[in-house]
């Protein structure tokens, strides 16, 4: 019973490490996003 629960403690902190990892990289992905619009946005004015 002990290793069963210590087996799924390490699974839910792979878990969150994991969820830290997706929401850094969507945090990219949007600040990417976020400039190229501005960048269109620019062009779109003649700027």
């Amino acid at each position: 019973m002990d290793s069963t629960g210590a087996d799924i403690q390490t699974k839910m902190v792979q878990l969150q490490d994991m969820m830290g990892q997706y929401n850094s990289y969507t945090s990219g992905a949007n600040s990417a996003i976020a400039k190229s619009n501005d960048i269109l946005s620019s062009l779109a004015r003649g700027q």
